[in-house]
């Protein structure tokens, strides 16, 4: 992972690191972390699964109404798969809710995640609703744990000033 400095003149040394302290929410980009790799691994789903993205209504662990959106409209009965490339809302609430929210952070928790809050243990999760965030540097980290066969190793940096 490459982290450059902000703009502007360096007014302090190794000041806030956006790679490290710059925790933020995820939106989408945690989709495949947070239902994909637990909902896949525990085999709830395929690729070729079908869900039913339609304007849905779900009842959240409060009790409460929670009734995401698509940015995109709703496309009807759509496989995992289509879910996937379109970035369809209502699919991966179905997903979470049949692979729970707690499940989920049980996952995350897995690879590198730490911080997740009780509050993150809601539907709202599989859009990367979370109460905090995650910081960059930790995404990269999950990620990782894909492409090197679920082994997770320790992120770190490399430092070198470029003038």
């Amino acid at each position: 992972m490459d982290v450059f400095g902000g703009l502007g003149k360096k007014t302090t040394s190794r000041g806030f690191n956006r790679a490290t302290q710059g925790i933020r929410q995820t939106g989408s980009s945690s989709k495949p972390l947070t239902v994909l790799v637990p909902g896949i691994d525990k085999k709830i789903f395929t690729a070729s699964t079908i869900f039913d993205d339609k304007q849905t209504s779900f009842i959240d662990r409060k009790k409460e109404n929670y009734s995401p959106t698509n940015n995109s409209g709703y496309l009807g009965k759509i496989t995992v798969r289509r879910a996937v490339e379109s970035s369809q809302n209502i699919p991966f609430v179905e997903m979470m809710e049949k692979i729970t929210p707690s499940t989920s952070i049980k996952y995350l928790e897995k690879m590198g995640i730490t911080t997740l809050t009780e509050e993150d243990n809601n539907l709202a999760l599989a859009l990367g609703g979370l109460d905090k965030g995650i910081s960059p540097l930790e995404m990269a980290g999950a990620y990782s744990t894909l492409a090197n066969d679920r082994s997770i190793y320790r992120t770190n940096f490399l430092h070198k000033d470029y003038k």
